[in-house]
């Protein structure tokens, strides 16, 4: 808890940067008794378009879970049944605008599906062992409710403790229903961060971190050219040699009122009229533009992301303009990918899963903006390299799930291709040993072996076609070895 108030309020000031709800700073305090009442609306945000930059490039569109195709579609189901499609976003942009985000895996009930939940980081804390990092230690999340007060839970690998603020201190929250502790049979603590640029010494950091002084003078610039809008972007004129008449009360009166169908004359010979140029309100504009410049080659964000270059850049320029952020957006997959992979390892262990040994990847969408035309013409050149179906499928950013139907579909198209063939016929009769029953056992054979180069595992792939029992040996392309029985004289199969 010392740790998690420590840093609650730079979280804070990262968050009303992020909404843009900021002082004006660089500001006398005579500038702000003068012109305060003009300026607290004013206010040009460019943090948030630092972080939906990268945010709207980080996709989560499924899991690879070893080679288990069902395990994929179950880690899938797991995902969109606690609605991390939309609040996968809100953990990028947590992580992106304020270093972390995190998320809590815990099954209620055994016959229950894991829930996953995205948690603040101004609610939650992970400690993380020193001598292995990948080793959480403790985790505790903390919040005030409007009945019990202050409260907290501690997780601890071997259990989870809920306690609440009372009059002698920290004391068990009582939860009808729950023990205390609540056992942690899984013997890790169920709490993920999701970090943004981690360090090995420091904290996580912010992607607007090193954006807020240049937030401030960009704020300040805005200020400044309000005001100059103000009082000093209309020409102000000046009259010397005349006497100024006065009106019955004593004070002087204005005869030169400007307007199209008006002459100024006066009768002293030495009078003269002038004025003075106006405030040139470009220079603000100019200073603006460069910091925002700044700001673009600091955080990768392109320039037309953030200023108006004129004609919008295309083809490969840009590609060009958008590298930096695609590399920054691929970085951002590695690192939230990670807290993902355990996040997804987490719930499928719950979920009654063994994944000892077994490796789990993020399958993120492609960062990169590129027509779908030039992108399907890349992936189908890459087929005469002799690269699997199924990858180029993959690098045409369909789902594992999609895949998964495209491989089902294929293989019951085989099927009943190989199926609906007419079967050569030398005989009456369909006994093993004769030579009608010798073809249809080849074109079952057949048949199995297209399904098992469309994807099917032999024992599916045998089921299907109808030879139930026969062990597949593992030889390329297709070796049976049928039973005793069904292999008299088909030594041709």
């Amino acid at each position: 808890l010392k740790k998690l108030n420590a840093r609650r309020s730079r979280l804070e000031r990262l968050e009303r940067y992020y909404d843009g709800q900021t002082p004006l700073a660089y500001a006398t305090s005579r500038f702000r008794e003068e012109f305060g009442h003009m300026l607290r609306a004013v206010n040009d945000n460019w943090c948030q378009l630092v972080v939906s930059a990268v945010e709207e490039r980080l996709d989560v569109e499924g899991f690879r879970v070893g080679q288990e195709t069902a395990a994929d579609t179950r880690a899938w189901e797991i995902w969109q049944a606690n609605r991390l499609d939309e609040d996968s976003q809100i953990a990028h942009t947590e992580a992106l605008k304020l270093g972390e985000a995190h998320a809590i895996v815990w099954r209620p009930q055994p016959d229950q599906m894991p829930v996953i939940t995205i948690e603040h980081p101004m609610h939650v804390c992970v400690e993380l062992d020193p001598a292995n990092r990948s080793n959480r230690l403790a985790a505790v999340k903390a919040w005030r409710d409007e009945d019990e007060g202050q409260c907290a839970t501690v997780y601890l690998p071997d259990g989870i403790y809920k306690l609440r603020r009372g009059k002698k201190g920290w004391e068990q929250r009582e939860v009808p229903g729950e023990p205390y502790p609540i056992p942690n049979e899984w013997g890790v603590v169920p709490v993920v961060p999701i970090p943004n640029r981690p360090g090995l010494l420091d904290e996580t950091v912010s992607e607007i971190e090193n954006v807020l002084s240049k937030q401030d003078m960009i704020n300040k610039l805005m200020a400044d050219m309000i005001v100059a809008a103000e009082y000093g972007a209309f020409r102000q004129r000046w009259a010397t040699g005349i006497e100024i008449p006065k009106g019955a009360d004593g004070r002087e009166t204005e005869d030169f009122a400007s307007a199209v169908d008006r002459l100024w004359h006066v009768p002293a010979p030495d009078a003269k009229f002038g004025e003075f140029n106006q405030t040139d309100l470009g220079i603000y504009v100019k200073a603006i533009e460069m910091l925002v410049q700044h700001i673009a080659s600091q955080t990768a964000t392109p320039p037309h992301y953030l200023l108006s270059t004129g004609q919008m850049p295309s083809g490969e320029s840009l590609r060009a303009a958008e590298a930096p952020l695609v590399a920054k957006a691929r970085r951002k997959q590695r690192v939230f990918g990670g807290g993902w992979e355990e996040v997804m390892r987490l719930a499928l262990r719950m979920d009654g899963r063994d994944l000892d040994g077994v490796q789990i990847a993020t399958v993120w969408a492609d960062p990169e903006t590129r027509t779908e035309s030039e992108h399907v013409d890349a992936v189908m050149k890459m087929q005469a390299l002799g690269v699997p179906q199924e990858m180029l499928w993959e690098l045409l950013r369909f789902t594992p799930q999609e895949i998964a139907r495209f491989r089902q579909m294929r293989s019951a198209d085989a099927l009943n291709a190989a199926l609906g063939a007419p079967a050569p016929s030398s005989g009456s009769g369909s006994a093993p040993g004769s030579d009608s029953g010798a073809a249809e056992l080849r074109s079952k054979a057949e048949a199995m072996g297209v399904l098992i180069r469309a994807g099917a595992d032999p024992d599916s792939a045998a089921e299907a076609v109808g030879l139930n029992g026969i062990e597949f040996t593992g030889a390329v392309p297709v070796s049976l070895r049928l039973p005793e029985a069904a292999a008299t004289n088909l030594e041709t199969v």
